[in-house]
């Protein structure tokens, strides 16, 4: 009896046509093309939520802090150690309270994920300290000739409505500040598609365009600017 000899060379792979291979390059780069809008779009809206969330829990320690400062709130302009609350990023009580360090360095909450360079002002000038964020000069209190005056919180007429802090260019002339009038007004970062996240004195988020602002002749009677009060020493 004879056994039928079985062929012991493996079976030959077929190779993938020239044609085939374009095919399945060409699919690949449709899907890449369909998905990566869609993946920058879900970037762009996880740093938006987690921007409002920072702006939220600044909100949230700048009204503790009033509340155990006798209602006062920290000033918001360039610094001067000339009377007055200390400027509101390098006021230890208020940092505090956010777990942060006066004049922080390195990204943390003061820091909005979609700010490229927090550290630097953007004439290239390095910051004293690492923030996304300028606070309202008209409800924080500003400077006055060579002297700091102060708000207290309760002299703000609609918290719902005034502005408290937002993301902000940090411009060398106030890197942490905006307002309503002069170089300050031009201060406001609209980074998230077209729009500028702040976060009011009642401590909610909202997004703003640029034409919301207010910039008229009188704007500082506007509501969003705190209605600007007489200021009180503290």
């Amino acid at each position: 009896m004879r056994h039928t000899q079985k062929n012991s060379q493996p079976p030959r792979l077929r190779a993938f046509t020239l044609v085939e291979v374009l095919v399945v390059v060409s699919v690949i780069a449709l899907l890449l093309a369909i998905m990566l809008p869609a993946l920058r779009s879900a970037r762009r809206n996880a740093q938006r939520a987690i921007c409002g969330c920072h702006l939220r829990e600044i909100g949230i320690s700048l009204d503790l802090y009033a509340q155990t400062h006798e209602e006062w709130y920290p000033t918001a302009e360039s610094p001067d150690s000339r009377g007055g609350p200390t400027n509101w990023w390098e006021n230890s009580a208020f940092l505090l309270i956010l777990a942060q360090t006066p004049r922080p360095q390195g990204r943390s909450i003061l820091t909005c994920p979609a700010h490229r360079h927090p550290g630097r002002c953007p004439d290239g000038t390095v910051k004293d300290c690492w923030g996304s964020y300028g606070a309202n000069t008209s409800a924080f209190g500003m400077r006055r000739g060579r002297s700091k005056r102060g708000r207290r919180r309760n002299q703000i007429q609609h918290p719902a409505r005034a502005l408290a802090f937002c993301d902000a260019r940090g411009e060398s002339y106030a890197p942490h500040a905006v307002g309503w009038q002069g170089c300050v007004v031009d201060n406001f970062a609209f980074r998230h598609n077209q729009c500028c996240t702040v976060v009011y004195a009642d401590t909610h988020v909202d997004w703003i365009r640029q034409e919301e602002v207010p910039r008229c002749a009188r704007a500082w009677e506007q509501p969003f600017w705190g209605n600007m009060p007489c200021f009180d020493k503290p």
